[in-house]
């Protein structure tokens, strides 16, 4: 049964009225119940406080995603891209008023407001960045508690079920194949969790190796990069575990990222034919260089590098190349082999090597055995 609540909106600067749906789960007071009504992205944050996790915040949110956010957005710039999942709020019952099929929120100029974002943030931050007037499924817990706010969190966070990869493919296969493929990775989304799916990403439009991966499918001349390059590189970042890239998608953009930093200080150099830096072992070992220095910097509380800011990223590997030369990369190596485990070991220890010479203002040459 719906539970009617009714309350004088006073010392309010403005409200918003919404067609809804009330419903309770479960025939008992212990229960919250639901609301569930549409409204545009920027009315939501209007009404609705999003609170995180960090020093000082009480909130039950996670810290905003800055990568996830600016993919939500990304995702709505194709005009058939529409995310269907609700966005969870938590209303205070006794700052809004309801009826039998009707809710007005109030926007008030307090510091707290009448909506709590439970689930859907990045969703909801990147919707109103593309457009705020662009409307989303609203599911409102009507008289949530703190310890019930924190409960749903977890619930969604945590039970919540990731549609299969076999269920995936076989949506495929029952659609236009080609069509849906497409469309995937114009939302830059890969078909599958396999790292593959990604590299076809990296080897597309808005990559510094957009057709410079060695795929059959690759039009043109310039390809020259074999795929396990990326997936190798692909799969160090996420063993890593770092903070914010715990997404597949994120961490190839986070690699996107460290690799359009590298071309623009470099440029067409880093793709001349006898360049090694684009051949496997440079994608390998450069990726790894610059993502340990980068994940130090995460690590340190003095810098606190947010990962998911690619801006960020991008300004500190400009950094990083400053005390890097293209040049090691177009100088001769002795002998052969640097391809292996014990290869790639060499090549971090001199790009080490260079890194304190040119600190110090010696040859970068100094002291580097493999050249």
């Amino acid at each position: 049964m719906v539970k009617k609540k009714t309350t004088t909106l006073d010392s309010i600067e403005a409200s918003k009225t919404y067609a809804c749906t009330f419903f309770s789960q479960r025939n008992n007071d212990a229960a919250p119940s639901f609301c569930v009504f549409a409204a545009s992205a920027g009315d939501v944050l209007e009404w609705s406080d999003i609170e995180r996790l960090g020093p000082g915040v009480q909130g039950v949110q996670r810290r905003e995603n800055i990568a996830k956010r600016r993919q939500i957005s990304k995702f709505f710039e194709n005009e058939a891209n529409t995310i269907p999942t609700a966005i969870v709020i938590a209303l205070d019952q006794s700052k809004v008023s309801a009826d039998e099929n009707q809710l007005t929120i109030p926007i008030t100029s307090g510091p707290k407001k009448p909506g709590l974002v439970i689930d859907g943030q990045h969703r909801l931050l990147g919707i109103s960045d593309f457009d705020k007037n662009v409307k989303v499924p609203v599911v409102a817990i009507m008289n949530a508690t703190d310890t019930e706010k924190a409960f749903q969190f977890l619930v969604i966070n945590n039970k919540g079920s990731k549609v299969s990869q076999n269920h995936i493919k076989a949506l495929a296969l029952t659609f236009k194949p080609k069509d849906l493929s497409q469309r995937l990775k114009a939302a830059k989304i890969a078909l599958d969790s396999e790292r593959l799916g990604h590299v076809e990403i990296i080897n597309g439009a808005g990559s510094p190796f957009a057709n410079r991966v060695d795929f059959p499918t690759t039009k043109g001349k310039l390809k020259k990069i074999v795929p396990e390059a990326f997936e190798r590189s692909l799969q160090y970042i996420e063993s890593l575990n770092l903070p914010k890239l715990d997404d597949h998608d994120v961490q190839r953009d986070f690699f996107v990222a460290i690799w359009k930093a590298i071309v623009a200080a470099w440029g067409d150099a880093a793709f001349s034919d006898n360049c090694k830096l684009t051949e496997k072992v440079g994608i390998i070992c450069m990726s790894r260089f610059v993502v340990d220095r980068l994940a130090a910097m995460a690590d340190l509380d003095e810098l606190d590098l947010d990962l998911s800011d690619f801006a960020e990223v991008a300004s500190q590997v400009t950094k990083l190349l400053k005390r890097q030369t293209i040049e090691f990369w177009n100088a001769k190596w002795k002998g052969s082999g640097y391809d292996t485990a014990l290869g790639h070991t060499k090549v971090l220890e001199a790009l080490v090597r260079i890194s304190r010479n040119i600190k110090d203002g010696r040859e970068w040459e100094a002291d580097v055995d493999i050249v």
